[in-house]
Formats: structure tokens, C-alpha cells, sequence
């Protein structure tokens, strides 16, 4: 090798060098928070690391991730998405419809009687007694069988009477229930005014990447097809009917 005769000791040529690992690691004031910068292999042609990726809250103090670009040269990405679960670019268009019960109603109705719209074939007991969405974020949406059996449906996200609901659906392959929501899609309602004494419902099912790709896939195509489908139809029905006790009372 040239370059004057001289080489370092592991033999490389003076005015090269050999491509290391290299981590940053840098303390905020708080002491006890970290910021890490992913590991990168730099040396001759290598780009600089591409980003510093923020660890539990570090960032919380201001101006603390503007100093650390400037720091090191290094672009900062955001990576706070990266724990949420991401929306899929092909979800299956919502179902609406319009019922002729003012908002409230329309939620309650929904969130109450259960029992009355979710099409026999779709539930997950064989002998199902009730079925209950418990009213609150971290509530549960579940079906009681005749023998006591419980099972879990989804549970709720997102609360926000009269206008919205979202639930986790805790349905897998063979439309077999989940044992808990890490691989469940979600359920997500809104409720619209569309006049006085009518709202508009709309149903859509997201987060369909958390399933088994292959289930995702059927799910996919059962939930787009034409029309708003016999669940929301039945709850269509059920929303303009007034509840089975208050027919009761009025007889």
C-alpha cells in the first residue's frame, strides 16, 4: 500500500480509517432521563446518524431537543407515533345511517341495547342472556351466557356521550374471541345531529393491522361490502323502537 510508506498498526493506510460503532449518549439537566441516539457506523463515505430518539420524556424540558440538533449536526425525527397503533391506508369505508331519534337517543340506544342489535350470528356465547357495554372508558363490552359464562367483546377507548364511542373488538381468526386487545381492531361511532328529532350514525372499523394479516384480509372484504350491513341495520331498527320496558309501562 502507498501513501508515504506509513500504516497504522492494524495495517490500514495513514488518511483512512476503519468504520466503527459509535453511540452518543447525552444527560439532561434532570439527570435522570436519557437521551439516545440509535447506533450508527460512521467512517469514510458514511452518512452522520439520521436521527435522536427521545426516551422517557427527556424532551419535557424546553428547547432541550432544539440543542441537541445543533449539538451534533444530527436532524431530529419525531418518533412518538411509533408506540401508537397506526390507522391502515386501507380501512374499510364507514356505514352510516339516519335514524329518526334526536342524538341522545341514538347513543343510548346503542350503548344500552346491545342485546337487541347485535345479530344473533354474531355473538360469542352459545346461550347468550345479556349483553353490557359498560359506560366508561375502560369499560367492558361483554356477553353473559345463561350458565354465567362471560366473555369479552372489546373494550371502551374513547366516551364521549352523545357524540362518539369507540370500542376495542376482541374478534380473531375463525371470528374466534380474543383473549385481550393487543391484536383486536376498533369499533368507532359517531353520532351527528342531522335535524331536530334525526341523527346521522356512523360506524368504522380501524386499525385492522393489529390482526393476523390473513384474517385482516377477510375482515377487510366482509365489512366492504355494498350497503350498511345487518348489524347497523338491526341497530337502525332498534334506535326507533322505543325500549322493550317503556312499552311495558305504556301498557
Amino acid at each position: 500500500m502507498e501513501n508515504g510508506g506509513q500504516q497504522t498498526p492494524q495495517g490500514l493506510p495513514v488518511g483512512r480509517r476503519k468504520g466503527r460503532k459509535k453511540i452518543i449518549v447525552v444527560l439532561s439537566r434532570r439527570g435522570d432521563e436519557l437521551l439516545r441516539q440509535s447506533t450508527a457506523t460512521t467512517g469514510e463515505g458514511k452518512d452522520p446518524p439520521a436521527a435522536v430518539r427521545r426516551v422517557d420524556g427527556a424532551a419535557d424540558e424546553p428547547g432541550l431537543d432544539q440543542r441537541l440538533d445543533h449539538r451534533h449536526g444530527v436532524p431530529r425525527v419525531d418518533t412518538d407515533h411509533l408506540s401508537e397503533p397506526r390507522r391502515s391506508s386501507s380501512e374499510p369505508e364507514p356505514k352510516t345511517v339516519t335514524v329518526s331519534v334526536p342524538a341522545e337517543a341514538a347513543f343510548r340506544a346503542y350503548v344500552e341495547r346491545p342485546m337487541e342489535w347485535v345479530p344473533p350470528t354474531h355473538r360469542m356465547t352459545m346461550d347468550t342472556a345479556s349483553m353490557t357495554i359498560e359506560p366508561r372508558v375502560g369499560g367492558h363490552f361483554y356477553e353473559t351466557a345463561a350458565d354465567g359464562t362471560e366473555v369479552t367483546r372489546g373494550m371502551v377507548v374513547e366516551w364521549a356521550p352523545p357524540s362518539h364511542l369507540a370500542m376495542t373488538w376482541r374478534v380473531g381468526t375463525g371470528w374466534q374471541p380474543l383473549a385481550d386487545d393487543e391484536h383486536a381492531p376498533h369499533v368507532e361511532v359517531d353520532f351527528k345531529r342531522a335535524g331536530p328529532t334525526t341523527t346521522e350514525v356512523t360506524v368504522a372499523y380501524t386499525h385492522l393491522e393489529r390482526c393476523d394479516p390473513a384474517f385482516a384480509d377477510q375482515l377487510f372484504a366482509v365489512l366492504s361490502a355494498p350497503g350498511a350491513g345487518e348489524t347497523l341495520e338491526r341497530y337502525a331498527r332498534v334506535a326507533e323502537q322505543p325500549p322493550p320496558e317503556e312499552t311495558e309501562d305504556d301498557a
